[in-house]
């Protein structure tokens, strides 16, 4: 079923939007500064047929999650630089364990930031602090239904590897879900 009909997605953003949140340029920022994308509350197919990697490969049913009301999600990782501007900062500095990731995030310059879980949470509170909007991290189905669209692919971009591409936008406009490394 996935690509095989288009890819309907609801455009109009919630109204009134949420505290924080401003339209301009047919886009939306939150407080001016990261722009956020909408994933609207109609149906998505999440799930998929198997994990390879794991032996045995574990089997997962393809289902049905619609968003309660919608959400929106960053339209790219969030950076320092952007953090700042939101007068959010400064933040320790980490480096991947993988030393090929690390290198490619140095060639960065918008880098975005690497945090634990804990501080992700951290961040958010502070977000939602400081600019008087409600800002979580998504769910695991929430982010699946932002990077793979409403058709099912099993990939932002459709369903082979073959197009790793950091610049290839998911179905609602996300960018940066995978990144190839040289």
């Amino acid at each position: 079923h996935a690509l095989s009909t288009p890819n309907e997605l609801a455009d109009p953003y919630p109204d009134p939007l949420p505290p924080g949140v401003t339209v301009f340029d047919r886009r939306a920022w939150l407080s001016g500064v990261v722009e956020l994308c909408w994933v609207s509350p109609q149906p998505h197919l999440v799930g998929g047929d198997h994990l390879p990697w794991e032996h045995p490969p574990r089997t997962f049913d393809v289902r049905e999650y619609t968003p309660d009301a919608g959400f929106f999600i960053t339209r790219r990782p969030l950076t320092a630089g952007a953090a700042l501007q939101l007068g959010i900062g400064p933040f320790p500095s980490r480096q991947p364990a993988d030393a090929t990731l690390a290198a490619k995030l140095a060639d960065t310059p918008d880098a975005p930031l690497a945090l634990t879980h804990e501080e992700a949470l951290s961040l958010c509170e502070q977000i939602s602090a400081r600019m008087g909007a409600l800002v979580t991290l998504p769910t695991a189905d929430e982010l699946e239904c932002a990077a793979r669209g409403t058709d099912g692919r099993r990939y932002p971009w459709g369903n082979g590897l073959e197009k790793v591409d950091a610049e290839v936008r998911s179905p609602h406009g996300v960018e940066r879900f995978a990144t190839p490394i040289a």
